[in-house]
């Protein structure tokens, strides 16, 4: 498993996710019998060696990197294995564990399946937020790479300038393997007995009763602020993190 990054030592990419991803192939293409070195992974990506030096920190708080060394962790060798042979599931896999292990991208997903799709804009102020960037911060633009990171994952997808929670109802409606549309002529209604039916109502209402519980308490929860200390911070996330899983968010 991915080491969980402290939001207190959160840093930003300094370039793209394509970018990024090429760098950490390189680091996974070091003989297993060398030690790596920054400019042997600069070699090996065909980059320039500042551009790998302004990305280790990145990879360390996103757990690819081992924080007291040029090493990739177990879950960073698995990315850079799927990476070299360009293996979906494999990176899908890495990135999942990668992000529900580090506070900020985990707190990003909970708001998601707080608030539902939220807008692009909206989405990226959450990043902006979470991370405590404002409009004079140089890694501003990066933001993207965090957003292209989700969505390599499958922990997010984008439809119509909205950011959706993958799993989530509004992506599940649609899913190929949605009954209605695997077979829209079959009525799956009638598939179900009327006890079934009678327990389903029941089930809806509760989750209904719930759902409002939740909102409400949310709704009651303070707004982060990216100005407070970084130990009202670190709270703020574990207070968060808590309310998710309290609530069944």
């Amino acid at each position: 498993m991915a080491t969980a990054a402290n939001p207190r030592t959160f840093q930003m990419p300094s370039h793209s996710w394509t970018m990024v991803k090429r760098i950490v192939r390189a680091y996974g293409a070091v003989p297993k019998d060398e030690d790596s070195s920054v400019q042997s992974v600069a070699a090996l990506a065909g980059l320039h060696r500042p551009i790998v030096s302004a990305n280790n920190n990145f990879l360390r708080s996103l757990g690819v990197l081992d924080p007291d060394k040029l090493k990739l962790t177990p879950v960073g060798v698995k990315l850079a294995t799927g990476i070299g042979i360009e293996s979906v599931p494999i990176i899908t896999e890495a990135l999942q564990e990668l992000a529900k292990a580090t506070p900020i991208l985990a707190q990003l997903l909970n708001v998601l399946r707080a608030r539902g799709p939220m807008d692009m804009a909206a989405f990226r102020g959450q990043i902006i937020l979470a991370t405590g960037l404002n409009e004079n911060s140089p890694s501003l633009s990066m933001v993207k790479t965090l957003v292209d990171l989700l969505e390599e994952s499958k922990l997010i997808e984008t439809r119509d300038d909205k950011v959706i929670l993958c799993g989530s109802p509004a992506v599940a409606d649609n899913s190929p393997m949605s009954p209605e549309i695997i077979n829209p002529s079959k009525p799956q209604e009638s598939l179900i007995s009327p006890e079934a039916r009678a327990d389903k109502g029941k089930d809806n209402s509760a989750r209904h009763v719930d759902a409002n519980w939740a909102e409400q308490l949310l709704a009651k929860f303070p707004q982060f602020d990216p100005a407070w200390p970084d130990d009202v911070k670190s709270k703020w996330f574990d207070a968060f993190d808590r309310l998710m899983k309290g609530s069944g968010m």
